[in-house]
Parts: C-alpha cells; sequence; structure tokens
C-alpha cells in the first residue's frame, strides 16, 4: 500500500470514529432548559383539565325498532328464519 492509500485510511477511520461522538455532543447541547420543560408540564395539565371538564356528547338516539331477546330466542328466530 502506498503512503497515500494509508493516509488516506486513517483519515477516513479517525472520521468514522469521532463522528458518533461529536453527534452526541451536539445532542447533548440540544437539551431542554428545566424552566422550558416544566412550562410544557403545566400547559399539558391545563389541557387534561380543560378535557376532563368539557361535557361528554350525548349518546346517539337508536334509530330503529328495538326487540329485546335473549340470546336462546335469538338463535331460534335465526334458525326458524333459514
Amino acid at each position: 500500500m502506498s503512503t497515500t492509500t494509508s493516509f488516506a485510511a486513517l483519515i477516513a477511520l479517525t472520521f468514522a470514529v469521532s463522528a458518533p461522538a461529536a453527534a452526541q455532543t451536539k445532542a447533548k447541547a440540544a437539551e431542554p432548559s428545566l424552566d422550558h420543560v416544566r412550562e410544557l408540564m403545566q400547559q399539558a395539565t391545563e389541557r387534561l383539565n380543560a378535557q376532563a371538564q368539557a361535557p361528554s356528547p350525548a349518546k346517539p338516539a337508536q334509530s330503529g325498532p328495538r326487540v329485546d331477546l335473549t340470546a336462546d330466542e335469538a338463535v331460534a328466530a335465526f334458525r326458524a328464519a333459514a
């Protein structure tokens, strides 16, 4: 192997090893502040409280006739119709 090829391989290896470490350093610098986290928690709590106080929607009216049958009566009626 020539000196240039060896040097290029060493540079590539150095970059490959140092890139993940550099990415971790940037991620730590981007951490949110404690005040920002508390503000987000307060907003979430307010939204949950607002949803809990909102009235639930009324159940829709039944659109068809109601037939009160037991399971056995329904099976017997189905078999009689078939």
